[in-house]
């Protein structure tokens, strides 16, 4: 059997799924299509509600609620993530502060946690992100596994952005 390169002991946390959740929100991509719809209706309800007020004597109050509008939609996608987050976290029973170890060979790695143990190859990965304090490997384009920066031995970091490169991940 192989020797793996490195192994990762590894909790799921309120603290580290709302970090996650947030970073899968608030994806570039995601964000730059929600908002370019948001404040696409907001612009197109702004010429009309101008020409309604020039043209047709409408009150300039109706200026007004496209700004509204807009605030909202921004709150709504960004305000109230982390009560969402924590609803998703505590739903899932099974996963509340659920302890697990990850062992990274040269080609794929073992999760093992008290209900499941998984081998997963590196090139069947939708991707790994790295932000500041952690590393999601992404087993789908919304589903990851979260690993926390503290918790990875020295060099895996390392590691981990060579996956990432040579299985353009």
């Amino acid at each position: 059997m192989d020797t793996p390169v490195f192994t990762v002991h590894g909790k799921y946390t309120e603290e580290e799924y709302v970090r996650f959740y947030r970073f899968m929100a608030l994806r570039p991509k995601r964000v730059k299509w929600t908002y370019g719809i948001v404040f696409g209706i907001c612009f197109i309800w702004l010429l009309c509600t101008i020409f309604g007020t020039l043209f047709l004597e409408m009150s300039w109050l109706y200026i007004l609620l496209p700004v509204v509008l807009a605030a909202w939609n921004v709150w709504i996608l960004t305000g109230n993530l982390k009560r969402r987050a924590v609803k998703s976290y505590r739903s899932g029973k099974l996963s509340v502060d659920l302890e697990f170890d990850l062992s990274f060979f040269e080609d794929h790695f073992d999760a093992v946690d008290p209900y499941d143990h998984s081998s997963i190859p590196f090139d069947k990965l939708h991707g790994i992100h790295e932000t500041p304090t952690n590393f999601y490997l992404m087993t789908a384009l919304a589903l990851g596994i979260i690993l926390r920066k503290e918790d990875l031995p020295e060099g895996a970091a390392e590691y981990l952005r060579g996956v990432k490169e040579k299985y353009s991940l």
